[in-house]
């Protein structure tokens, strides 16, 4: 934040941030229901998949502290948004998160001895894009000049994402006994 003391944080050595700040965690999940499982087809192969659905997050619109000078002195960073409260964790929700991973193994015997695995791993198989995160900055500056006007100014870019799930990816390995 580049402040002079090193000493001070932001969350909890200024009292305005504790106003608001009860309600859900910014990794709060309701349910989290996971599957998986392995089958071996013959003594060479194995094929494998894990399936994982994640409830959404609750995440928040943070904004200028209205009435404590202390606060505003960090910008959109207190448990409020354009002037009103806006407890922790009750302004969006992020999407629910699908997940399916598959593997496979393929075992064979090398005519020298060696013992060797092919593996093949296949992460997000159905390549699912849910939002995991979004922009939680619900104001972009606050002029307490501008009164009777409105003195917040909205960001355009609030609740807009900023992560996605992790597309698909493969990975490939090959093992060798000797």
């Amino acid at each position: 934040f580049g402040q002079d003391d090193a000493g001070i944080t932001q969350d909890f050595d200024q009292p305005g941030f504790t106003d608001y700040a009860y309600g859900y965690l910014p990794n709060d999940r309701r349910h989290r229901f996971k599957l998986w499982g392995s089958v071996n087809l013959s003594d060479n192969v194995t094929v494998g998949a894990n399936y994982r659905l994640d409830s959404p997050r609750s995440q928040s619109c943070l904004g200028w502290h209205p009435t404590d000078v202390f606060a505003q002195g960090y910008g959109a960073a207190s448990h409020y948004c354009l002037g009103e409260p806006s407890p922790r964790g009750t302004a969006q929700k992020t999407d629910w998160i699908s997940t399916l991973d598959v593997s496979a193994r393929l075992k064979f015997e090398m005519p020298t001895g060696q013992k060797v695995t092919f593996r093949a791993d296949v992460f997000n198989l159905l390549n699912s894009q849910g939002i995991q995160k979004r922009n939680e900055i619900g104001e972009v500056n606050y002029d307490p000049t501008n009164f009777p006007a409105n003195p917040y100014f909205p960001n355009s870019n609030y609740g807009l994402p900023t992560l996605y799930q992790a597309p698909r990816s493969v990975r490939l390995g090959l093992d060798i006994e000797f």
